[in-house]
């Protein structure tokens, strides 16, 4: 994959989403860049982002 290359956050959110095992799907909260992106730029085509990484959170881990 090209690093360089601009990602539909669209795009990337479907393929993150298929990741984890399904019953940990519904636990796991993006954040950061990728978030973002998909907030302000899924329903425009045209727009992009450029990120190497997704930031998430497991809702469903215990307090230390």
């Amino acid at each position: 994959m090209n690093l360089e290359a601009a990602l539909s956050p669209a795009e990337i959110l479907a393929q993150v989403a298929q990741a984890p095992p399904a019953d940990v799907r519904a636990n796991v909260i993006i954040i950061g860049s990728l978030a973002a992106g998909y907030h302000f730029f899924a329903g425009d085509r045209a727009r992009a982002i450029r990120t190497k990484d997704v930031d998430g959170l497991n809702r469903n881990t215990p307090s230390l």
